[in-house]
Formats: C-alpha cells, sequence, structure tokens
C-alpha cells in the first residue's frame, strides 16, 4: 500500500502474465537475496579452505626457512592467518544468514502469511563451529608459538 496526501492507494496492478506487480516485485527480490546467500555461503566455504591450507604453509614455510625463525614464529604466523581467516568466514556467515532472513520474511510476503513464530536457538551449526574450530586451533598454534 502506498500513501498519497492520506489516501490509501492498493498496489495490486495486474500485468498481462496475471500476476501482479507487487508480486512480481517480491519474486524479484527474492531471487536476489537467494543469489545473494548462494555467493556469500560460497565464499565462506572458499575462505575458510584457502585459510586451512595457507596456514598450514605458511607453518611449513617458515619452520624450513635458512633464517632460522624456527617453529615459534610458524607457530605464530600461523596462529594469526587462521584467527584472521576466521574473522572473516564469520562475516560471511552473518551476511548469509541475513540474506537468508530476508529471502524467509518475502516469502511470507508474498505467500500472506503470519510470520512463524521462532524460538531462539541454542545450537550454533555446523558453519558456526567451523569458524570456532578455526579460531581455536589458531589461538592454540599462538600459545604454543609463546611456549617455545
Amino acid at each position: 500500500m502506498s500513501t498519497i496526501r492520506n489516501c490509501v492507494i492498493p498496489l495490486r496492478w495486474s500485468n498481462p502474465m496475471g500476476a501482479t506487480v507487487n508480486e512480481n516485485t517480491g519474486l524479484a527480490y527474492y531471487t536476489v537475496q537467494a543469489a545473494n546467500r548462494r555467493h556469500f555461503q560460497s565464499l565462506f566455504f572458499a575462505v575458510c579452505g584457502f585459510t586451512w591450507s595457507f596456514a598450514l604453509a605458511v607453518l611449513v614455510l617458515i619452520e624450513d626457512t635458512p633464517l632460522g625463525l624456527g617453529a615459534k614464529a610458524a607457530c605464530l604466523a600461523s596462529g594469526c592467518v587462521l584467527i584472521g581467516g576466521s574473522v572473516i568466514a564469520r562475516r560471511l556467515l552473518l551476511r548469509e544468514r541475513a540474506a537468508f532472513r530476508e529471502m524467509i520474511a518475502t516469502w511470507q510476503e508474498l505467500r500472506q502469511t503470519a510470520p512463524a513464530a521462532t524460538t531462539p536457538r541454542f545450537r550454533p551449526g555446523a558453519m558456526t563451529l567451523a569458524c570456532a574450530v578455526q579460531a581455536l586451533t589458531g589461538l592454540g598454534l599462538i600459545g604454543l608459538g609463546l611456549t617455545l
């Protein structure tokens, strides 16, 4: 509904395909949010995979350098890489979940259903656990590097 000078005008004009303008706009918005969700989800997995492989490469390469940096510097550098990757992955996960919430809200608006009563979830989910394991491994490597 839009208001013009305190008059309520319903936005339900039909197009030649039989759907209303509101439905077409809502479906387009739903499609955009679905694409955003897929994009951030694939970036999440790419960042996690790259971070683990890069941290392993840093660990191996710094420890074997002729500069004599040793295991201490290798553990510290790898830990920092893992924590940094975990922070980036967590932000991507939050963007993916925001797009999913927008998809649900758009779908409920299109179907003209009342929002379902959502109870708070106490289970973190696999993607959140992946971020936490990555950050904890980074903290463990930093702790190991500081004790060496």
